[in-house]
């Protein structure tokens, strides 16, 4: 896969050098070896045939194990130095592509919404393919950073959380922080930074707070209410106050509630008494959309009926009031387009029988009169 996207960059895979420097190291180590069994072969062996004398066989021994330990060295050297370049190409490799999709061109608008849910996919193949890359020695260093900086961030987080008094997602944040990292003495330091916050704003907020949902329950914002509430309640879940609001809230809508039906009952029975039932009508219909399986709801559908055939008969007869009041004015035109609405939304009503047969004439006048 790290070869393949390689390739596609323009760019040919690095040669590993883990066996040639593997090899060297053990050359070298071969070397170091040798030198003790070579000044046993100096003293046991060549002394007693060359004949040499007792500093000519120290001179020699000398050379024996400066030779050995300065071969070693060189052959150590060479493998550190083969791993330095390679470490070096590897940066550069990385540094090089990282400025070629910096250079890239960025997607359209709507190439970047069919396109974006790929992107983590090749932020995650990147990364794998820049990890192996990277010797071992290397992926601890990185792996260190990264845990450092994850920590770091966390910890940031924690103290915005706090300051933006957000109790209940710093209380979490914190408990992932120590899941993570069990072994921090920075748990104890957050946790009571956290409680000494919450002892320093609590009594404010949460006076601030139920001053805000009682101006939304005089509002009639019952959502804003109920969720502001709730909100409190689990941000102070050991104060009192703070935790019966969400109750005082669900009573007072309650009652509310209540009051509002009963008045929109009262107002309809006042509405029929003065015979205004178009008007009754539609207050009859905001009861039942407000509170459909209410007492008065259930009380008020059967009237409905009745409701509604005499709010029609309220419009027909004020219908047919404007178009009397439209021909006496010779405004006949008017007259002519009243009388065809009338017709056309109570065809089998009295008033549309008694229009039909002088639609005819209207339309004339209405005509003469353009």
């Amino acid at each position: 896969m790290a070869s393949t996207k390689v390739k596609q960059s323009g760019m040919r895979p690095l040669p590993r050098p883990e066996f040639v420097v593997r090899v060297l190291q053990i050359l070298a180590g071969i070397k170091l070896v040798l030198v003790p069994v070579a000044i046993l072969l100096v003293w046991l062996r060549l002394y007693a045939v060359w004949n040499l004398t007792q500093l000519e066989g120290v001179a020699l021994t000398l050379a024996v194990v400066v030779g050995g330990v300065l071969g070693a060295i060189v052959l150590w050297g060479l493998s550190l130095a083969i791993i330095y370049q390679y470490t070096i190409a590897i940066n550069a490799r990385l540094a090089e592509r990282r400025q070629q999709d910096r250079e890239a061109p960025q997607p359209r608008a709507t190439e970047s919404a069919t396109t974006g849910g790929n992107r983590e996919m090749v932020e995650l193949l990147r990364e794998i393919e820049e990890n192996t890359l990277l010797a071992d020695p290397d992926k601890a260093r990185k792996r260190a950073r990264v845990a450092e900086a994850r920590r770091q961030q966390m910890q940031k987080e924690i103290r915005y959380l706090i300051e933006a008094t957000k109790w209940p997602e710093a209380r979490q944040r914190i408990e992932d922080f120590r899941a993570e990292y069990p072994d921090s003495d920075e748990v104890p330091a957050l946790r009571k930074r956290l409680e000494a916050a919450i002892k320093e704003h609590q009594e404010l907020d949460v006076q601030t707070t139920c001053e805000q949902i009682r101006s939304f329950m005089s509002l009639g914002l019952w959502e804003k209410a109920r969720q502001s509430a709730r909100l409190l309640a689990e941000k102070y879940p050991t104060h009192a106050e703070a935790q019966k609001m969400e109750n005082i809230v669900r009573l007072e809508e309650e009652v509310s509630k209540k009051e509002d039906r009963l008045r929109l009952y009262r107002e309809i029975e006042h509405l029929v008494a003065r015979k205004h039932y178009r008007d009754a009508k539609r207050t009859a219909q905001t009861l039942l959309e407000r509170y459909a399986e209410s007492a008065e709801a259930a009380s008020l559908r059967g009237q409905m009926d009745e409701l509604v055939r005499n709010a029609d008969i309220e419009t027909r007869r004020e219908m047919e009031t404007q178009i009397t009041e439209f021909i006496k004015q010779e405004r006949h035109r008017e007259a002519y387009e009243a009388a065809r609405m009338l017709v056309a939304q109570y065809p089998d009503s009295p008033q549309a029988a008694a229009l039909k047969p002088q639609l005819e004439t209207l339309k004339e006048r209405a005509e003469e009169t353009r």
